[in-house]
């Protein structure tokens, strides 16, 4: 009893270690383009219900700041339920925007944290082995790209810990067979398929294994019939009941179904250039451009840790030539060869979709993210495999390298691992090859660095003119989705293409801020200030803007605009 509770005692001391280390990532994380939106749809959310109800005040109220019930939006194909708590903050966001904006991001790093939590407890129902468990969170915690998106992407990263968690209790379920489990079960996977009707899959593969199992175990029954009914209802209820888009305004449930299932493959709501492999394609609902089919599985190669890769790779062809040969030698397969024949089920089926359908793509493979934790659960079935054997060390050391790699990585870099490559992307600059931070949250950071490593040039003016040159850039700034307390201070300003007229003419200086991957002219002959660097690669550049070359820009930027 006192070595469970020490070792309970050194688990909550781990999960506090790896919560103190994300702390000084979170004052470099401004909103990202989305973030006035997301928080939008949540409000819309709100409104849905108080349409329902037939609260006219609160209606009336919503309607004031632009808010109308989620069943008039387009958004209702991903759903917000995880983030109803923050309502009540959110309503406040125009008296105390920085705060509000803080807060959000907060919540979204702990429903990643909870994630963490979860992982660490299936890998360790999986295997009952702490030090795997262990390891095995340290690497689905410590990988830059994630890391980082984890503290600002509400939709994906909501997407994949949710996942995580209702695998974790259905193995659960089949490992106890307890009632409890199964309500927990139900509410969870609930919350999942809100997010994304991608959810709904999820949950019925993972109900397809329970059924699987029960079936070949021999301990199908009247009553577990009656429980697997149960907890069906039990779930559609709950996921009807947070998704007002269903019902607040007249109930329609295959609408909703369809009109969910229509975008996940044929999204209309986004058109623009992506850049993969150097060359530009532009992507739209119909367009004749398509994208290579690998480009879901090619940016997941460049962006996740070699280790990652190795692992996932190897335990893919472990697992596969294993149970293959079991089955033909007709020996009887453990639970977990189920358990990991519905993940990777749960992973491919979702790429040959995608591969087959050519949905609209775009921002490398963060759709795609709730793969992350299913790619890491695979990966771990190597490190199992070799756990008592003498190859075991050779892989652990591997893994501790790649850590303490990845670890360095955020520590030096921080916000800027939103454009994190690996090596196999190459050494050269990554910009003029592959996207990078397209949700621009480096924006912030960016704009800092300029004003430190500027001091002579910035100071010469009590103010910084800014001028936002391309997607995402110019949105970004002109949303003001960042700091408010940093755009709308009385020092850094962010001028449209009137006020660059006014103040050229005043003989102010501005300066041009551009995203390289999504500006698409070529800005070489102007003169470059400052150049903001993820390592070789170039994420925000800024320009001295003149009256030499203030028309030439606006031209150029009325291009953007138009778009």
């Amino acid at each position: 009893m006192k070595k469970k509770l020490k070792e309970n005692k050194l688990i909550i001391i781990f999960f506090l270690i790896l919560f103190l280390v994300a702390i000084p990532n979170f004052p470099q994380i401004n909103g990202n383009i989305d973030e006035t939106l997301e928080q939008n749809i949540v409000l819309s959310n709100f409104s849905g219900y108080a349409q329902f109800f037939h609260n006219n005040e609160v209606l009336f109220s919503l309607t004031n700041i632009g808010i109308t019930p989620i069943t008039y939006s387009v958004e209702i194909d991903h759903g917000v339920a995880c983030y109803y708590p923050l309502i009540p903050i959110l309503l406040t966001r125009q008296l105390f925007p920085d705060l509000v904006s803080n807060i959000w991001h907060i919540y979204i790093f702990m429903i990643f944290f909870l994630g963490v939590i979860f992982f660490y407890k299936t890998i360790k129902l999986l295997f009952n082995n702490d030090k795997i468990a262990i390891i095995m969170t340290l690497l689905y915690y410590f990988s830059p790209r994630i890391f980082i998106d984890a503290m600002h992407n509400n939709k994906d990263i909501a997407l994949m810990s949710l996942l995580i968690i209702t695998i974790y209790y259905l193995i659960k379920i089949i490992k106890k067979e307890k009632n409890k489990d199964m309500i927990i079960f139900a509410i969870v996977a609930a919350f999942l398929s809100n997010i994304k009707i991608i959810g709904v899959f999820f949950t019925g593969i993972l109900g397809l294994e329970y059924i699987i199992y029960l079936l070949i175990n021999k301990k199908m029954s009247k009553e577990k019939v009656v429980d697997i009914i149960f907890v069906f209802v039990l779930y559609f209820l709950i996921f009807m009941f947070i998704t007002p888009a269903m019902w607040s305004n007249g109930l329609d449930i295959i609408g909703y179904f369809k009109y969910c299932l229509l975008n996940s493959t044929q999204f209309s709501r986004w058109a623009g250039k992506i850049l993969f492999e150097g060359k530009r394609y532009y992507i739209y609902k119909g367009s004749k451009d398509i994208l290579p089919w690998y480009y879901i599985p090619k940016n997941i190669s460049l962006t996740l840790p070699l280790i990652v890769l190795f692992m996932f790779v190897v335990s893919i062809i472990s697992f596969l030539f294993i149970t293959i040969k079991k089955i033909i030698k007709k020996k009887k397969l453990i639970q977990s060869d189920y358990h990991f024949t519905s993940i990777i089920i749960m992973l491919i089926i979702p790429l040959l979709v995608c591969i087959f359908s050519h949905p609209v793509l775009y921002n490398s493979w963060r759709h795609f993210y709730f793969l992350y934790g299913l790619i890491l659960l695979i990966s771990s079935y190597i490190l199992n495999l070799l756990w008592n054997k003498k190859y075991k060390n050779i892989l652990v050391i591997l893994i501790i390298i790649s850590l303490s790699c990845s670890i360095y990585d955020i520590k030096k870099y921080g916000v800027k691992n939103a454009a994190y490559y690996n090596i196999l992307a190459g050494t050269n600059d990554i910009s003029k090859r592959y996207e990078l931070d397209y949700y621009n949250i480096t924006s912030k950071d960016a704009i800092e660095k300029f004003i430190k490593s500027n001091k002579k040039i910035v100071n010469k003016d009590k103010k910084i003119y800014l001028f936002p040159m391309g997607v995402p850039v110019m949105n970004f700034m002109y949303n003001q989705t960042i700091s408010a307390s940093f755009y709308l201070s009385d020092r850094v300003i962010i001028v449209d293409n009137e006020e660059l007229n006014d103040l050229i003419k005043e003989d102010k200086k501005v300066y041009l801020v551009s995203n390289p991957v999504y500006t698409f002219d070529d800005l070489s002959s102007y003169k470059l200030i400052y150049n903001y660097k993820y390592k070789n690669s170039s994420l925000v550049k800024f320009y001295l803007i003149n009256k030499d070359n203030y028309k030439e820009i606006l031209k150029k930027d009325s291009k953007y605009h138009e778009n």
